[in-house]
């Protein structure tokens, strides 16, 4: 048990929740997710349903890896892109604060940073729109909110498809492997 790589990385991510739990105190960050890494040993390992899609995601990367490296890529960049030009445009838009996450009497900016723009443009590159009547909102100048919704008009236009490549694109090698495995089984009569 002490030899095992996945069994540290499981103790190592409990300890902190566990000197919360006994300090009564919430002063250690949770990084229970590094328990996740185990799915790494349920591909390689272990013959179940969770591990071969594990290991078909491992054969694809394999296979295909430098297309999807290279179209991920291009991926994040446009999603940094539309980001930085979602936090010009919306920064000092009074519509954008968020009131519910109030700090210090101060309501929290949603396009404050490219970092903070990062989610409600990925919402919007997958063709969600749940701050619609924010862009071009009352209370702007009328300059910028003709900004705001060139920038979701182009999002809309350009982004989305582009953004909608990568899915394509792994979605396309993953059936290719599919067909192999299928017929790879067909040929060991298992199928």
């Amino acid at each position: 048990l002490l030899l095992d790589l996945y069994a540290w990385i499981d103790i190592i991510a409990v300890v902190p929740t566990l000197m919360d739990l006994a300090y009564k105190s919430d002063a250690f960050y949770n990084i229970q997710f590094i328990c996740l890494l185990r799915l790494v040993e349920m591909a390689v390992i272990s013959p179940s349903s969770t591990g071969a899609g594990i290991k078909a995601f491992i054969d694809v990367f394999d296979e295909d890896g430098p297309l999807i490296s290279t179209i991920f890529a291009l991926g994040l960049v446009v999603w940094i892109f539309f980001s930085g030009l979602y936090m010009v445009a919306n920064r000092s838009n009074p519509e954008s604060e968020w009131e519910a996450a109030a700090y210090q009497g101060q309501a929290w900016q949603r396009f404050e940073s490219i970092p903070a723009s990062m989610f409600f443009t990925l919402l919007n590159l997958c063709k969600e729109h749940p701050l619609a009547d924010v862009f071009g909102a009352e209370g702007n100048p009328e300059a910028m909110a003709f900004f705001q919704r060139m920038i979701i008009i182009v999002v809309c236009i350009v982004g989305v498809p582009v953004f909608g490549v990568p899915t394509g694109i792994l979605g396309a090698s993953l059936m290719k492997h599919c067909h192999k495995e299928v017929e790879r089984m067909k040929a060991e009569k298992m199928l």
